[in-house]
């Protein structure tokens, strides 16, 4: 069973931008918005964005799987309700995962949108 559903359409990530908060860290920025209450108790929703001025499109590809793939490593309970965007903003050297999943968990921490266990 999925812990999370993709954030795909455009207006999605624009509410999340322009009425979300956001914390930054040195390599991710993570915006977050808590939906209505009648999704409250829906799958929290995550999409994953590299800037376009991040050399090729190759390269921004392998960013935002690379981010998923930390993402999904993780293995984090995140509360349900809430849109996530997980901002790459990195250029050189490449952080490894174990730096960037150190970030992910302490911004999603900051933000309180994780279950603790």
């Amino acid at each position: 069973m999925p812990t999370y559903e993709k954030l795909k359409r455009n207006i999605d990530f624009t509410r999340v931008y322009r009425r979300g908060q956001h914390y930054s860290g040195r390599y991710l920025v993570l915006h977050a918005f808590k939906r209505r209450e009648k999704e409250q108790d829906a799958l929290p929703r995550v999409g994953f964005a590299v800037a376009k001025k991040t050399r090729s499109s190759v390269e921004r590809n392998r960013m935002k799987r690379l981010l998923r793939e930390v993402f999904r490593l993780s293995e984090l309970k995140l509360l349900p309700g809430n849109d996530i965007i997980v901002t790459a903003r990195w250029q050189d050297p490449e952080p490894d995962q174990k730096t960037l999943r150190k970030e992910l968990l302490y911004l999603l921490r900051k933000m309180e949108l994780t279950k603790e266990t």
